[in-house]
């Protein structure tokens, strides 16, 4: 009798501490959630979109010395709180998962270390927004976080790998979806970073999408300001917004295409889900460009391509011994 209670101790103690440790992934993934969001409006303010709180018009960024913080102030204290708490919670993470022993978990604890440590130095070059290449790299890491967050969390919370069924073919889709959402959400942050969002305000198009490549280089080089600290960019913005355009058509394709693939195995609540999701995406860049990028059209557009990253990653797992699919 003493030796089942024990046992019943040691597995309360067991689940207690998983049930902990997965609550502490939850919180970091909505951490990194309400980070990302916080960033994206703040950015986006600062860069001159939304009326009610920014005062200066698109593009007035002002000097490097002096920039324009058109951002209120709570935003800003908050993406400093969410950021620091963030931090905590991943160095947590960390210690827990060296406590309990979990080298399974170690590949994405790292690259989430390393992600977290590699925007905490970014964001003391971020302030500005004169360089494209450190704003690109910021958002990016914000989308990464979340991502990795998700990876961490998802095996957890359905340990029998959430009842997807298991498919090469599902799993390269998957993974195919998730380059091409990496892709083009880069890219969406760099016509962001270089101010094309305007540079093409006709939904029909408005140059050879090819042009991009011959000013590729350019859009990542610093921005010059003129006497007002308007951002001045040279080079085909054009072809630049509209590759953003042709390689959200192709991603939205594939969407479709997997989500017709994962229908025929038996997931069409996922399937429909994704579907929706990729067309509202659709509206929103549409609907970013009709209405001369109205904030809450391009956080929703943003929003939306994080939202997909999230949704596809379980079919993006691969299938373990332990948990159906792996941590």
């Amino acid at each position: 009798m003493s030796g089942w209670s024990s046992y019943n101790g040691q597995h309360d103690h067991t689940m207690s501490e998983r049930t902990a440790h997965t609550a502490l992934i939850a919180l970091t993934l909505a951490l990194a959630l309400a980070l990302v969001i916080v960033s994206a409006f703040v950015r986006h303010v600062n860069a001159g979109l939304g009326e009610s709180f920014s005062s200066g018009p698109y593009g007035a960024i002002g000097t490097v010395e002096a920039p324009a913080q058109h951002a209120p102030e709570w935003a800003v204290g908050a993406h400093r709180i969410l950021a620091s708490t963030l931090g905590l919670t991943v160095i947590g993470l960390v210690g827990l998962a060296a406590w309990r022993g979990r080298p399974r978990e170690w590949k994405a604890l790292t690259a989430l270390t390393v992600v977290t440590v590699g925007l905490a130095a970014l964001g003391l070059r971020s302030a500005t927004l004169h360089e494209p290449a450190v704003v690109v790299a910021n958002a990016m890491g914000g989308v990464a976080l979340v991502a990795l967050a998700a990876r961490l969390l998802y095996p957890r919370i359905a340990p029998g790998g959430m009842g997807f069924p298991s498919t090469p073919a599902l799993r390269t889709g998957a993974l195919l979806l998730l380059a091409l959402l990496i892709g083009q959400t880069t890219l969406g942050f760099l016509v962001s970073a270089n101010f094309a969002g305007l540079a093409c305000p006709t939904p029909s198009g408005c140059a050879r999408p090819w042009a991009l490549w011959d000013h590729l280089a350019l859009a990542w080089t610093a921005l010059q300001v003129d006497a007002q600290g308007m951002a001045l960019r040279t080079g085909a913005l054009e072809g630049l917004h509209m590759a953003h355009r042709i390689i959200g058509l192709v991603t939205a394709a594939a969407a479709g295409m997997l989500a017709g693939l994962a229908w025929q195995h038996g997931l069409r609540i996922w399937s429909g889900v994704l579907i929706m999701a990729a067309g509202a995406a659709l509206a929103t860049g549409f609907l970013s460009v009709v209405f001369g990028l109205e904030l809450q059209a391009v956080l929703g557009h943003y929003l939306l391509a994080l939202a997909m990253v999230v949704w596809i990653i379980p079919l993006c797992l691969p299938v373990s011994a332990e948990y159906g699919h792996g941590t």
